[in-house]
């Protein structure tokens, strides 16, 4: 019986770790997914096993190279990881996690030391979330490693790097909030080559690149690998030619504006907006709202005030007069880059319902949600307002916002696979149009 060709993805989450294959049609032909319980780093703190992950991946590539006929192995990967290579060849774990913590004293050095560094680089201060700051705290702090790093790989150009042996960086992974590239000039930060780090990123490649693997992947094409928020992007770009935004929805809320031509102003980094880079290298506007923690946060405050059920506002539906008559939660001053969203004990008394005190929650997050997007927006002639994630089926988030900007197109999907198949369109080019894209997602106009 002949085997169905197929490309595939892995995509690699912090939590969970999938892989897709998809026929060269684009059809979803195998899914699987594991979760790796985090490894404790050098100083305690948990960090990816990386060494579990291949191991799964590789034990799966075996099961899928006898089912199907491979044509085409990519990786989608969650961005702010360094996977740094010794002289042998050798990654020197661990993996450091972006959230791990740092001293304020190291920050403060590098940001004073490099001024202007965060406009020009379009990454707002981020700690560990900017991973370039990574390399230059392992300079000042892990000498001795630092002195062992042959390379620096971003994590979805390490897995490409593993089945190949090749080592190249790529634009998405280079300019999404890494401190690294320099949006004024087009060209990568001078602060590198004064640390003397520039000389540990490899080669710069777009996405649409190959290599052949090895091993395993013998004569199989192997992609550059794309870090994930971009690779969603990507199926988008390719089939809409109307003007739009990407509304991610989720513990983080990221909007991203691939018309826009515009560079951040001091105004919009310090609410947290922030450049991400499409394959080609060209910038794309986004901002991040903690929407999804907050949202969080505030409805543990309610279920603790009222006493009900935690999962109380999955059942509410939008009701726009009520809605508009509700006080929303006032004088928090909370912003695009808040993310502690703690009430005072007295915050809730004034509401009679969990209704009524959600529905201000909801009022209060979305004006703020409304805010990021404006920022996005800029002066982009924006026609559509694409929706996707876990707010998607969030009656009063959908609602309201369509409700908001009525004169535009808003559309809703479920997908959740859209980083995997950005990252198989990128290594099987082909036409991809605008129905069959909304027919894959399932795409729903509200």
């Amino acid at each position: 019986m002949k085997k169905e060709q197929g490309i595939v993805v892995f995509d690699i989450g912090k939590t969970h770790k999938k892989c897709f294959v998809f026929s060269l049609e684009f059809q979803l032909l195998f899914e699987k997914s594991i979760q790796v319980n985090p490894i404790p780093d050098e100083d305690g703190f948990l960090s990816d096993d990386l060494r579990f992950t291949l191991d799964w991946m590789e034990g799966l590539l075996k099961e899928l190279l006898l089912a199907f006929t491979v044509k085409k192995v990519n990786f989608s990967a969650h961005g702010a990881s360094f996977v740094l290579i010794d002289w042998n060849g050798e990654p020197l774990l661990p993996l450091y996690n972006y959230l791990k913590p740092v001293s304020t004293t190291i920050e403060n050095e590098f940001y004073e030391r490099y001024t202007d560094l965060e406009l020009s680089s379009a990454s707002p201060r981020s700690g560990f979330l900017n991973s370039g700051f990574q390399l230059y705290w392992l300079k000042k702090t892990r000498q001795k490693k630092f002195e062992q790093v042959h390379y620096a790989l971003h994590l979805p150009q390490f897995f490409h790097y593993y089945f190949t042996g090749n080592a190249v960086s790529e634009y998405c992974s280079i300019g999404c909030h890494t401190s690294l590239w320099n949006y004024t000039l087009a060209t990568y930060q001078d602060w590198l080559t004064q640390e003397g780090i520039s000389a540990l990123l490899p080669p710069l490649c777009t996405a649409e690149k190959t290599w052949k693997g090895t091993g395993l992947l013998q004569e199989i094409s192997v992609g550059v690998g794309l870090h994930d928020s971009s690779a969603a992007l990507l199926p988008y770009v390719k089939a809409i030619q109307k003007p739009f935004i990407l509304l991610s929805t989720g513990t983080m809320n990221v909007a991203l504006n691939p018309f826009s031509k515009d560079l951040l102003v001091e105004e919009e980094l310090n609410q947290g907006c922030l450049h991400y880079m499409t394959p080609q290298g060209q910038p794309v506007k986004a901002s991040r709202f903690f929407m999804g923690g907050a949202h969080e946060q505030l409805c543990g405050s309610i279920v603790s005030h009222f006493k009900c059920n935690s999962d109380f506002y999955k059942t509410l539906t939008y009701e726009a007069e009520v809605f508009d008559q509700v006080t929303p939660l006032n004088g928090l001053n909370w912003s695009i880059a808040t993310t502690d969203f703690s009430l005072p004990q007295t915050a809730l008394k004034k509401y009679t319902s969990p209704k009524e005190a959600y529905y201000a929650l909801m009022k209060t997050l979305l004006q703020i949600q409304l805010d990021a997007l404006a920022h996005v927006v800029g002066e982009t002639k924006i026609e559509r307002i694409y929706l996707d994630g876990g707010f998607q089926k969030n009656q009063v988030f959908v609602k309201h916002l369509s409700r908001c900007f009525a004169d535009l197109e808003v559309y809703r999907s479920d997908f959740a696979l859209g980083a995997a198949l950005g990252a198989a369109l990128t290594v099987h080019p082909s036409a991809f149009e605008e129905q069959e894209l909304h027919t894959i997602y399932g795409m729903e106009r509200i």
